[in-house]
């Protein structure tokens, strides 16, 4: 019973795809190591009441393992964050259009989005950091407004030109 608990558990850990290969050795470790205390319990007991007592505490203890994944939810937290962090600069910058905010605001989705597809498609912890990484990097990329700001430096080349037109006119 405790080896097919043991064995129940392990094939759940390597079934959750938002573990990473190092969480799930860890957490197959600390089910082999429920496994070897469970069965010192079992043949340290002397009566049958404590041999069952052992075995339903080893059962427990390997089906407690904790198998909650860290590296993922915690870098999709980051990019998530980062995103908020992005669209809030972008709200923020004054030389923007509408469109240009919200082409902006789009492509903070497309690459938080991306980065989670790639941090969900990691299976090392490396491969997390690589993916998790590269979206920081995606979504830091500025996003400035061109339309005001071109519309800006027309305007000053054509108060110049004007300028220098009156300079030059000697009636």
């Amino acid at each position: 019973a405790i080896d097919q608990a043991a064995t129940a558990k392990k094939n759940a850990i390597d079934g959750n795809n938002q573990l990473t290969d190092e969480e799930k050795k860890a957490a197959k470790a600390a089910v082999d190591t429920e496994v070897t205390k469970a069965k010192k319990a079992v043949t340290d007991a002397t009566t049958n009441d404590t041999v069952s007592t052992a075995k339903t505490d080893g059962i427990q203890a390997i089906n407690d393992v904790d198998t909650t994944p860290h590296s993922k939810p915690n870098a999709k937290q980051e990019i998530a964050t980062k995103a908020q962090e992005a669209n809030t600069a972008i709200d923020n910058t004054a030389d923007m259009t509408e469109d240009e905010r919200r082409e902006a605001k789009q492509a903070v989705a497309d690459a938080k989005q991306d980065a989670e597809s790639k941090i969900d498609a990691a299976t090392t912890d490396a491969g997390v950091t690589e993916a998790k990484d590269k979206g920081i990097e995606a979504l830091n990329e500025a996003h400035p407004g061109k339309v005001k700001p071109a519309a800006n430096t027309a305007i000053d080349q054509a108060a110049t030109a004007k300028k220098n037109a009156i300079d030059g006119n000697n009636q």
